[in-house]
């Protein structure tokens, strides 16, 4: 079931490969950095926008989805379209009454570890293969890309709970994270419509003064849960 997990971001090609520092993540070849670390923790505070998609996912359905993953020790959210986060970082996200989301952080490997002991399904659960991209927009200024962007008013929507909606004319859910004064919006999109969407929340950074980043400044500040 390894070989499930690994994932290839659908934006990959539009990094130009002999620019910045390259590394693996998840079996996956990633932007470890773009520039110094000055410059990308500058960005980091203010406005920056990363690829996370190589991150493995794993949707788990069925009427004993929630009974299952209790017995395997996650903690489950408070109601539908709500957050939890686990101990070592990794996320799940409840969909509704029988569907969950699951997503690894930078140090975990807890969704690997469950998609092994799922395989391809056990009685009353089923497995659900997730292939999003999954774009970080972070800083001072996120919420400025999204205004331009977006009919919610993300200034008053609940942290730690996912928003379906439309970003940039696109279709796609929203997780607003983070603690006062350190917001954070993960934007998951359909791969197919991950080129444009990402042009186009390029585009609005580089005009509001934001930039790419790579995946090694989000792990050293801790800002996206745990470190490598």
């Amino acid at each position: 079931m390894n070989a499930m997990l690994h994932r290839q971001s659908p934006i990959q090609h539009l990094f130009d490969p002999t620019v910045g520092q390259w590394g693996e993540l998840a079996g996956a070849r990633v932007v470890l950095s773009l520039d110094s670390e000055e410059v990308e923790t500058k960005a980091l505070q203010t406005l920056a926008l990363c690829d996370m998609s190589a991150l493995p996912k794993l949707g788990v359905k069925g009427p004993s989805a929630a009974e299952w993953l209790l017995s395997e020790g996650v903690l489950l959210p408070k109601g539908i379209y709500q957050l939890q986060e686990q101990s070592d970082g990794s996320l799940v996200v409840q969909l509704s009454d029988t569907e969950f989301l699951l997503e690894e952080s930078f140090a975990s490997q807890t969704i690997q570890a469950l998609s092994e002991k799922l395989g391809w399904g056990l009685t009353g659960v089923a497995r659900v293969e997730r292939q999003e991209a999954s774009f970080l927009l972070t800083g001072s200024r996120a919420i400025d890309v999204l205004a331009q962007t977006c009919a919610i008013d993300f200034r008053v929507a609940p942290r730690g709970r996912l928003v379906m909606t439309r970003v940039a004319g696109t279709s796609c859910s929203v997780l607003p994270s983070g603690k006062e004064g350190e917001v954070k919006y993960q934007i998951e999109v359909d791969a197919t419509y991950a080129v444009s969407l990402w042009k186009s929340l390029l585009t609005i950074c580089q005009e509001l003064g934001g930039r790419t980043i790579g995946t090694a400044i989000l792990t050293a500040s801790g800002t996206t849960r745990h470190s490598k």
